[in-house]
């Protein structure tokens, strides 16, 4: 069966036991009508996590986004993956391309991630906080196998 990008849903990582995430990650879904994104709490799913390469840690850093091709992204570009697949912030999503001002993105969300990093752990540097997320989640270990989903086949964190 041949599958077009969009066969193929984007696939959201997110932490829901963060409030702001849960409110925005609600606000999001309500605008999702056509169904075309699957939404993944990190502290839920973390064999598909696992599966792409991800670390529990990295995505608790970072909002991480695996869009309709195949491409993981991170950080801001995962929120301009996101965007893109949702009404009214497809405009916004295209500005910026055009602006080319994704870095000025990019530099506002990695303050943010940094910041919320450090608030949701309650710690102040970064070994600190490695050290109390890692305590808080007792993730299972790489599975060899490869993992068939959503039409995608993902093997140890490669789309194939």
């Amino acid at each position: 069966m041949n599958m077009n990008s969009k066969d193929i849903k984007t696939i959201v990582f997110f932490d829901g036991q963060c409030g702001l995430c849960s409110k925005e990650i609600r606000f999001f879904k309500k605008l999702d009508a056509k169904k075309r994104i699957e939404w993944v709490d990190v502290n839920e799913d973390v064999e598909l996590l696992h599966a792409l390469g991800i670390t529990y840690e990295q995505a608790m850093r970072k909002m991480h986004v695996l869009d309709n091709q195949g491409i993981l992204r991170r950080g801001a570009d995962a929120f301009l993956a996101l965007w893109s697949e949702l009404p009214y912030f497809k405009a916004i999503t295209s500005l910026i391309h055009f602006s080319r001002t994704s870095y000025l993105l990019d530099r506002a969300y990695n303050g943010f991630a940094d910041w919320r990093y450090r608030k949701r752990s309650g710690a102040q540097d970064a070994a600190t906080v490695a050290c109390a997320l890692s305590g808080q989640h007792n993730l299972p270990s790489r599975r060899e196998s490869t993992w068939i989903r959503k039409g995608l086949q993902i093997e140890q964190g490669r789309m194939k």
